[in-house]
């Protein structure tokens, strides 16, 4: 057997069906043939940046609810070392309102973690301003509430490998160095 009879075999009942098809059909159905592959790889490829889209949108929710912690960080810190006195108290940074404007932060980007903040914003607010062991207690909690919601955002698992070394940088570096 030689190959092109094979071929003829094949594909002889198709060449068979376009011969009796007018030029018209025959150029819309090369026109189907080809679109329908087209259509689903762009509604595949739309699928995959709106999946992107989502992940990027919860990084900048997680970016906006951590962003005042870093004010709570400080404050904490202020009253864990005005505690401690090595600074006046008056010089502490207030810790109402920067727990106030992150519990708005938290509330509208990150509602997941907003029952374990509002515990520990209840708990800074009320920790006597005396107590350094307990401003120590706040300050290690505060850094754990930014692994939270680095955790609660994709931020630990964005793929892209410069934007991780930032966000370890700022998640989990700057944190332990204030």
């Amino acid at each position: 057997m030689s190959s092109p009879s094979i071929a003829l075999r094949v594909c002889g009942p198709a060449v068979a069906a376009l011969s009796r098809v007018r030029y018209g059909a025959k150029f819309a159905f090369v026109g189907a043939l080809v679109a329908v592959p087209l259509v689903y790889i762009s509604v595949a490829y739309l699928g995959a940046e709106r999946e992107r889209l989502d992940f990027n949108s919860a990084e900048l929710d997680g970016i906006a609810a951590m962003d005042p912690l870093f004010h709570v960080l400080l404050a904490s810190v202020d009253a864990r070392s005005a505690a401690a006195g090595t600074i006046p108290p008056s010089d502490r940074l207030p810790m109402a309102s920067v727990v106030e404007a992150a519990t708005i932060a938290i509330d509208e980007e990150l509602p997941a973690v907003a029952p374990r903040w509002a515990d520990l914003a209840a708990r800074l607010e009320s920790t006597d301003p005396a107590d350094a062991d307990a401003w120590d207690r706040n300050v290690a909690d505060v850094r754990e509430m930014i692994v939270a919601i680095g955790d609660a955002s994709n931020m630990t698992l964005d793929p892209e490998l410069d934007s991780y070394y930032l966000m370890d940088a700022v998640q989990f570096r700057l944190p332990r160095i204030v």
